[in-house]
Order: C-alpha cells, then sequence, then structure tokens
C-alpha cells in the first residue's frame, strides 16, 4: 500500500502546484490519498479539517458513458456539506 500511496504523491503535488493558490492560502490545503469510498473519504476529510470548500476534478463525462456509469463528482455535488469547485481536466 505505502508504495500505492508513494507513487501517487509526485503528480498531486505538480497538481497543486499548478493551482497557482496564494501561499496564505495553500498552507492549508491538503491532499489525501484513501482507499475506501469516495464518498466516505471526502465527508471525513470535510469532518476533520472543517473544510468549507472542496475543490473536485472532473474529466467530463457525457452522455451515455455518464448516464449509465454515473459521475462521482455529479453525486459529490448533490452529497457534500459545503461549496464545491469543479475544475474541468484536459484529456
Amino acid at each position: 500500500m505505502s508504495e500505492f500511496v508513494s507513487k501517487l504523491k509526485p503528480p498531486m503535488k505538480l497538481f497543486i502546484g499548478r493551482l497557482q493558490i496564494s501561499p496564505e492560502h495553500s498552507d492549508r490545503l491538503t491532499s489525501t490519498v484513501v482507499t475506501v469510498s469516495v464518498y466516505e473519504a471526502v465527508g471525513a476529510e470535510i469532518e476533520a479539517h472543517g473544510a468549507t470548500l472542496v475543490m473536485l476534478g472532473s474529466h467530463g463525462a457525457s452522455g451515455f458513458k455518464q448516464a449509465t456509469i454515473g459521475s462521482v463528482t455529479s453525486e459529490l455535488l448533490d452529497m457534500l456539506p459545503v461549496d464545491c469547485l469543479v475544475i474541468k481536466t484536459s484529456s
């Protein structure tokens, strides 16, 4: 498991660096790799950190794919008790 998490840390750090967040706000930014349900994990992180904003990535699935598989981002938008910012990732 730790090898899996270790491999994910560099791309996460790169992604966060590209967000161009001011140092005063980036100190409060956290990222976490989890192996449970995304819904459980995001809810737990909101509670643990007292978050008031969640940034979600979306790869832009639409049409039949979204209707049959569902969109995690769409479901999180409906269930999260805080404001959300959706960032569309490029393909």
